[in-house]
């Protein structure tokens, strides 16, 4: 098993939150993070978040390697479900958001702010 760091944000924070106000954006930020955290991982999992501005989560595992590209593709499917429309009501926006993971091969256990540097560069190739 390997310490596998993901981070995913709003893919347009700046516009959610012109459109929809911060308080709004940050009750969004809670539902999908209470989404993220009962729904798709296991109790030993950790979600955090790592910026309120523009909001960022950080997930932290132990997985396989090869499980990278299903993990990702689970927390899409999963807030792709998620109702936006009763709290933003028929204008509710599509949740799109920005997914970077890293995970460190290396025998030694990685510095953390190296492991979300890392993650945060890979969230930068979510096109």
């Amino acid at each position: 098993l390997i310490l596998l760091l993901i981070v995913c944000e709003y893919r347009y924070p700046d516009e959610l939150k012109n459109i929809f106000g911060k308080e709004k954006l940050a009750d969004l930020t809670k539902q999908i993070s209470n989404n993220i955290s009962q729904n798709f991982f296991r109790t030993e999992d950790e979600v955090f978040l790592l910026s309120s501005d523009p909001f960022q989560w950080g997930i932290i595992l132990l997985s396989d390697q090869q499980q990278e590209q299903l993990i990702m593709s689970r927390i899409r499917e999963g807030l792709s479900k998620i109702d936006t429309g009763k709290m933003f009501g028929k204008h509710a926006p599509s949740i799109d958001i920005r997914i970077g993971a890293f995970y460190d091969s290396e025998k030694e256990t990685p510095k953390p702010l190296d492991l979300l540097e890392s993650a945060q560069k890979q969230m930068s190739y979510d096109v």
